[in-house]
């Protein structure tokens, strides 16, 4: 029996990087389908109230470049932990992703190289060009996908799947939602894996 994983997420987020070769390798499960849901966190975050990194409390991000390097290094991750080009509005990478998605595509390769883009090789991915070239570089399309992305109806999906996050009760990135429980965070993957058997 198929099990269903609400991968919700975004695009942007270094723990989304961190996370996405262990969802790849999860996705390669043939008992398990990941649904990617990217979703905006500055809209997560206005709806919890949570302040966005460059805005919290010195203490705390000291302690998150500390983290991401800690990470960085136990998972064997290249990262740049100030990257130049964050934060970006990560609107049309997410809906190339989820256009995507909807033609029957394997959206985790494009994924995984959006947020290296971000956290490794120092580019925007608000840029459209940097998206063409890495969809491209994929064998997929990247001119055609980011027309179909940057249509109403395809930024109408990304807004409904930012809202669905939050009815789903999400409120960090990234979070695997399985049968209702949520499992939040790039250190909790493990977990969610033993909840799928």
């Amino acid at each position: 029996m198929t099990k269903t994983v609400l991968y919700y997420h975004s695009l942007i987020s270094p723990y989304t990087y961190l996370a996405q070769p262990r969802i790849i390798e999860l996705g390669k499960r043939e008992d398990v389908n990941i649904i990617y849901k990217p979703f905006d966190i500055g809209t997560i975050f206005g709806e919890i109230g949570t302040k966005p990194p460059g805005q919290r409390h010195a203490s705390l991000q000291a302690y998150r470049l500390l983290e991401l390097e800690r990470w960085s290094k136990e998972l064997g991750l290249p990262m740049n932990l100030q990257p130049k080009h964050f934060p970006a509005p990560s609107n049309l990478a997410s809906a190339m992703l989820i256009e995507a998605q909807d033609q029957g595509l394997d959206v985790a390769p494009f994924a995984m190289a959006v947020l290296k883009a971000v956290w490794v090789d120092e580019q925007n991915i608000a840029d459209e060009g940097t998206l063409i070239k890495i969809a491209d570089d994929l064998a997929c399309d990247g001119k055609a996908l980011a027309e179909a992305a940057s249509t109403e109806a395809a930024q109408e999906k990304f807004t409904v799947s930012s809202q669905e996050a939050i009815e789903a009760g999400v409120f960090g990135s990234p979070s695997l939602v399985i049968d209702g429980e949520i499992f939040w965070g790039q250190d909790r993957i493990e977990l969610a894996t033993k909840r799928l058997g």
